[in-house]
């Protein structure tokens, strides 16, 4: 896996659990 695959799968997964965050907070607020 070449350095720019793994960019691309590291950022998807700070996406995700940013928005994962985002909508367990306004879950429960």
């Amino acid at each position: 896996m070449n350095y720019y695959s793994c960019a691309l799968v590291a950022d998807i997964l700070l996406q995700g659990h940013l928005y994962i965050t985002r909508n367990y907070f306004a879950f429960y607020s």
